[in-house]
């Protein structure tokens, strides 16, 4: 759930409950960090999930050097973030950039 979004979605669909707003936590979109491809992936009969996963994950290694370096070269850095528009009614869930002194 950590990877996928789906802890930071919940959380994100409570505050917005808290600050008035009625979201579902199918109202709030996520951009997982667990590629596209991975999301229905199943390790081997008897493998540890968790070793195999993080194997598997190494295919996808350059896109997020990439995008860590991208950030790194603009004076950023990557975070998992969730957050709540209140006066526009909407959350979201996704991998954005902050300024390295933010306190993200």
């Amino acid at each position: 759930d950590d990877l996928s979004g789906t802890d930071v979605a919940r959380k994100v669909t409570i505050l917005a409950r808290e600050c008035g707003l009625k979201l579902e936590l199918s109202d709030i979109p996520v951009k997982s960090l667990v590629p596209a491809a991975l999301e229905s992936w199943q390790p081997a009969v008897g493998a540890n999930i968790g070793d195999a996963f993080v194997k598997e994950l190494e295919a996808y290694d350059a896109e997020m050097d990439a995008l860590i370096s991208e950030a790194e070269a603009a004076g950023e850095v990557l975070r998992f973030v969730g957050a709540v528009d209140v006066q526009a009614g909407t959350a979201f869930v996704k991998l954005s950039r902050y300024p390295k002194d933010h306190p993200f």
